[in-house]
């Protein structure tokens, strides 16, 4: 049942999301194209007769791109808020799954889009990338793009915790929300606001963030570690908080 449950997950926003990205990369050929296009006309002296209709492309491109991103996150929002204290709450918990697996569908199906638009976004810039420099001789510029990417081990355990923590934190803000009787979507934005300032206050208070550090130093390992722990001991917290409302304060519309 919790497979089933995951794959529902993913194909009830799946359409959506997919046509966006969808949108987005074939735009990014289109851009691609047009670039290549121009570069040609600069370097033969001639009239960037396509500069117009690039930088409106463009514009649009980052429009999508922004968007993409703000439905990614109002979608993991929303889902949650709808599957687990709105009219699908009751079809939802009375499903044979326990409260904890259904946490646990939501935090991964939310890390996957999220990871998903990540990928969608440096896809799109390396397709414009290739294209345009592919009419100035450079036919492969791939080592070098992902390079420009590359992210060491540490980053990705540390955002890898940030992603998890931060998941959890809508969910928890969300389930504080729906405490109230009334103003529950303002009273969870404003939970929300507040935590993320709190948190955001304790760790630089605590010299927490993560930099990346050209030293490998004992200093830095410390202070590393201790930044993935703090994030992980959030989302134990934000966990917990969200698996107690739902379990004992639900109250389905």
């Amino acid at each position: 049942m919790f497979g089933k449950l995951l794959k529902y997950e993913f194909k009830f926003v799946g359409k959506l999301y997919f046509a966006i990205y969808a949108t987005i990369l074939a735009l990014s050929v289109v851009i691609g194209l047009m670039s290549s296009r121009l570069i040609l006309e600069v370097l033969g002296s001639a009239t960037a007769s396509s500069l117009p209709v690039l930088s409106f492309l463009t514009g649009v491109l980052i429009i999508l791109l922004f968007v993409g991103i703000i439905i990614t996150y109002t979608m993991i929002a929303s889902r949650f808020k709808q599957s687990i204290f709105g009219r699908q709450g009751y079809l939802t918990l009375t499903l044979p799954v326990s409260t904890h697996q259904l946490i646990l569908v939501k935090v991964l199906s939310g890390i996957f889009w999220i990871l998903t638009s990540l990928v969608v976004t440096v896809l799109s810039l390396y397709i414009i990338t290739t294209l345009s420099v592919s009419s100035i001789g450079l036919s492969s510029i791939t080592p070098s793009f992902f390079n420009f990417f590359n992210i060491d081990l540490l980053s990705w355990i540390y955002n890898g915790a940030l992603y998890f923590m931060f998941i959890l934190q809508i969910y928890f803000s969300i389930s504080l929300g729906h405490l109230a009787n009334n103003h529950r979507t303002f009273l969870a934005t404003l939970y929300f606001i507040i935590i993320l300032v709190a948190t955001i206050w304790i760790r630089n208070s605590a010299r927490l963030g993560y930099l990346v550090s050209p030293f490998n130093n004992s200093t830095y390992q410390s202070t590393f570690w201790l930044a993935v722990l703090f994030n992980l001991f959030l989302a134990g917290i934000f966990y917990m908080g969200t698996y107690a409302i739902i379990r004992n304060s639900v109250n389905l519309d």
